[in-house]
């Protein structure tokens, strides 16, 4: 496969899950999970598609940022070493070993399924701005449920639970009553949240202080309903 640089300098979080290596994307990655012994229940195709897509993107992150140590690794095997565990010397479908068979869930799953305390220390790292006066791409409803407030930078961010189809119950809220013309998608590498955030943070975002691929530090959120 002929490797396109725009495809590595344009691609985003929402293009990584589409994006195919020639013929071989997250469909066909979900085959070779199967065909190494992935059981098809835990396995599922939103569970792959999901994975896919921040691999992906991370990968396109890596490259742009040390071509002369990652420029070699834009390739669909790189994809599947990664979705085994992030390693091309690893064990078989690990990552799926990860989080199916050893419950080593990322912050947010561990946050979303009640087995952890959203007031630990969290690293998140925004992988979209959604501008709510434009209404790029969506209709104007979100699913989500708002689950917190939490301090970052002194500001407060009130945080939503994304809920992609099959890997967890969707409801739908409507985003047509925010008055904030941001809203951020953040993700731990796993999953993904939006962040319905304060004036300090829109502030932050209008001056480019906060942008994609920006990092946010966490620490003191509150999950009202885990109360």
């Amino acid at each position: 496969m002929s490797v396109r640089p725009t495809d590595i300098l344009r691609m985003t979080a929402s293009q990584a899950q589409v994006f195919r290596f020639g013929t071989w994307g997250s469909r066909e990655a979900r085959n070779s999970l199967l065909e190494d012994g992935a059981l098809p229940q835990f396995a599922t195709q939103p569970w792959v598609d999901n994975h896919y897509r921040w691999i992906v993107w991370k990968i396109a992150c890596m490259i742009r940022s040390f071509p002369e140590f990652f420029s070699n690794w834009w390739c669909a095997i790189k994809v599947f070493d990664q979705l085994r565990y992030r390693s091309a010397n690893s064990s078989p479908h690990a990552l799926y070993e990860r989080e199916i068979n050893h419950a080593h869930r990322s912050a947010i799953k561990r946050i979303i399924e009640q087995d952890d305390t959203p007031s630990k220390h969290m690293v998140l790292c925004v992988s979209d701005i959604i501008d709510e006066d434009r209404k790029t791409g969506h209709t104007g409803k979100y699913t989500y449920e708002i689950v917190c407030v939490i301090s970052v930078m002194n500001s407060n961010i009130d945080l939503s639970i994304f809920r992609g189809p099959g890997i967890f119950p969707a409801t739908e809220c409507d985003a047509s009553s925010r008055t904030c013309p941001f809203l951020l998608e953040l993700t731990d590498g796993w999953y993904r949240i939006y962040a319905s955030i304060d004036t300090a943070l829109q502030r932050a975002v209008s001056k480019e202080k906060i942008k994609i691929g920006s990092k946010l530090a966490i620490c003191g959120a509150q999950v009202p309903m885990l109360r």
